[in-house]
């Protein structure tokens, strides 16, 4: 039995390689060498790994630091670049968050909300972006620009629109209240415009959608309505007029007094968007416009004339 010699299959060719024993039998085995923590090649890690130090990666070139699958699937991660560090999250098909390590800079692909409470969110599609507060954009208040335009929403309702140098209020503009408290103001509002006689062009514009309303009230400093300009044309003043002549009309109630021509105007119209938004635009309209031709009564001529004839009288009577 000496010569009894314990062999094993080489699992590569299946050729039998003796095992080394010592006297008694016992199997020799190479000690187990100790690991250092470098390592050559991958490391797969089934369960949890805990690090008491500091976990360092440095690829080579531009690529993932630290990366988060699902599977196979790439969802993100640390990713290094030839400038900087990058943090990028994704759903496995596309890059949802790209915060710039190297500026400092952040893009998302949808939304974002900031606050404890969510109370501000941005919004951003192929043609418009903002900020609002609201469960969507136009549900409360909202500020967002797009297509050569800002928009002011409060109470889920266009307040302000700007556009091409103009504003368009949705409500009432209230100016100079420094002077309701005392304050020294030379101007409330002022109005400026360079265009002839082309429509209804004007420094000031003022329409009343009521036909019994007026389209100016002034007030005294009393609170006392002193003058009224009416939408049908009509006035009332509390005081003189002073003018240097006043015409009638003296048939204005006969058609064949007009003369009918067309003229070309802007109107501002409101459209509905996607997403319960609205967005004001100016359009071009036709209309048909009268102006009265008939026989007019010259204020100031009459009344010179009159003065002449009864001076004419005058002397007659004193022959």
């Amino acid at each position: 039995m000496s010569d009894v010699r314990l062999t094993a299959l080489n699992p590569d060719d299946s050729s039998p390689v003796p095992v080394a024993c010592d006297a008694a039998g016992k199997l020799l085995l190479e000690d187990v060498p100790a690991f250092d923590g470098n390592l050559d090649g991958n490391l797969n890690v089934t369960g949890f790994s805990t690090f008491g130090g500091t976990l360092t990666s440095s690829p080579s070139g531009a690529a993932y630091a630290y990366q988060v699958n699902n599977g196979a699937t790439n969802l993100g991660g640390l990713y290094k670049d030839t400038s900087g560090s990058r943090l990028l999250l994704g759903d496995g098909s596309t890059t949802k968050i790209d915060l710039e390590g190297s500026d400092g800079s952040v893009q998302f692909a949808g939304n974002a909300s900031f606050g404890s409470e969510a109370k501000l969110y941005t919004y951003t599609d192929s043609t418009y972006s903002g900020i609002y507060n609201g469960s969507a954009l136009v549900s409360q208040e909202a500020v967002y620009m797009g297509g050569d335009k800002i928009f002011f929403y409060a109470k889920g309702t266009e307040a302000l629109n700007l556009s091409d140098f103009s504003a368009f209020f949705a409500g009432r503009i209230g100016a100079g209240g420094v002077a309701t408290t005392g304050g020294s103001l030379d101007y409330g509002l002022t109005a400026n415009a360079n265009v002839g006689d082309v429509s209804n062009t004007s420094a000031v514009f003022a329409r009343n959608f009521n036909s019994a309303g007026r389209v100016w009230a002034g007030v005294s400093s009393a609170g006392v309505t002193t003058s009224q300009i009416y939408g049908n044309g009509s006035a009332t003043y509390s005081g003189n007029v002073t003018a240097p002549n006043v015409t009638f009309n003296l048939e204005p109630d006969d058609p064949d007094n007009y003369i009918t021509t067309t003229e070309t105007y802007t109107d501002t119209e409101v459209v509905d968007l996607p997403g319960g938004r609205t967005v004001s635009r100016e359009v071009e309209k036709t209309r048909e416009v009268n102006t009265y031709s008939g026989p007019i009564l010259d204020l100031k001529a009459t009344i010179l004339d009159l003065r002449d004839r009864i001076e004419e009288l005058e002397k007659v009577v004193q022959q």
